[in-house]
């Protein structure tokens, strides 16, 4: 690795090394990167859409999963992919439940910077709900440990918690400590079909308030609204509690099984303009796009975490119809600043866009 920093010097001046790639094969060579960087205040990124500063690359490290099913957990490398950490924990009856996008395609790393989720976030959580001990390499080139392989391994502040997305800005992970879960024995997904939106979104708000917690529930509407329910549980329950929403939402199709396939297709087909909406707001917020649109758009969303994605761009309206995605506060952005600046005084990590340097 040393040799490679040289020869990056010959080629480049420090202001001349912004998008510059380094690849890396261990933790001990990202080390050597950032203690480099820091000797020669130039900035480093994990995000490849990041043009500031040398780009470090981990795809080359050996690809680790090791599983230990007694304590439910499993340590892995950055560079993984999540479908990869599910595939070993299968092995064991176990799952890892996060399921965002790029389970085939992005790594855990950027997982984590991004704290993603996916649908089960409705039941199960998100990212950092499953993240209990961390390696990462500090601004300032050190190695250090947070968290551990028990749930409970904290006392003061959650440095875990805190790493996990701050989208890459407080440190290069290079091993993460994973909770893992028993894979339910029973699975089955619902799909109700409805001639009207709101009756849709209504139909959602009702199962969302019952005593039922599906694994996942979205919504689509294309052609007719679509309401999917996924139940995950022992037979019986799964059993008893399709049957319960059957008759709350009368004709449904029922498939056995996780339906993986069904639940890919829908994410993927999701329009691409992002707006947040609590369950309580569906209705007037369906009403508002008729009424603002003449019609429906397409769009997809999860039903109980507020993720909606919509064909058109929303209007400025009454901020309690319905909500698009924020700027931080000022008072937010004055701590984010000030945690970034202590952590990070030369200001060497660069992280995605969103988080303040």
């Amino acid at each position: 690795m040393k040799q490679a920093l040289l020869e990056l010097e010959k080629k480049f001046s420090p202001e001349k090394m912004n998008g510059t790639t380094i690849h890396t094969s261990c933790k001990e060579d990202v080390v050597q990167v950032v203690q480099w960087a820091n000797e020669h205040s130039i900035p480093l990124s994990i995000n490849k859409e990041n043009t500031e500063g040398v780009y470090i690359v981990t795809s080359d490290w050996p690809a680790t999963i090791d599983v230990y099913p007694d304590d439910l957990i499993a340590r892995v490398s950055p560079n993984v992919i999540p479908a990869a950490i599910n595939e070993e924990a299968n092995k064991h009856g176990l799952m890892y439940p996060p399921d965002a996008s790029g389970q085939h395609t992005s790594t855990i790393a950027d997982h984590l910077a991004m704290n993603a989720s996916g649908a089960h976030r409705l039941k199960y959580g998100v990212t950092k709900n499953f993240v209990i001990g961390l390696e990462i390499v500090t601004p300032e080139g050190r190695l250090i440990r947070t968290g551990g392989r028990t749930i409970k391994n904290v006392t003061g502040y959650d440095v875990t918690k805190l790493i996990v997305g701050a989208r890459g800005a407080l440190g290069f992970i290079t091993e993460a400590t994973l909770k893992l879960m028993p894979q339910p024995p029973a699975h089955c997904t619902l799909i109700a079909t409805f001639n009207d939106l709101e009756k849709a979104g209504e139909a959602a708000r009702n199962v969302y308030m019952s005593h039922i917690l599906p694994a996942k529930m979205a919504l689509k509407a294309v052609d007719k609204p679509q309401l999917l329910i996924a139940l995950d549980g022992q037979p019986k329950t799964v059993e008893a509690q399709a049957q319960t929403l059957t008759a709350m939402l009368g004709e449904v199709n029922v498939t056995e099984g996780e339906g993986n396939a069904l639940w890919d297709t829908y994410r993927e087909e999701r329009p691409g303009v992002r707006a947040n909406i609590p369950v309580n707001k569906l209705q007037p917020f369906f009403q508002h796009l008729k009424d603002t649109y003449g019609g429906v758009p397409s769009l997809y969303g999860h039903v109980g975490d507020g993720m909606w994605y919509i064909t058109v761009h929303l209007r400025e309206g009454d901020p309690d119809l319905f909500f698009q995605r924020k700027e931080h506060s000022p008072a937010a952005r004055t701590l984010m600043t000030e945690m970034k600046r202590r952590w990070d005084p030369q200001g060497i990590i660069r992280g995605k866009a969103g988080m303040e340097r």
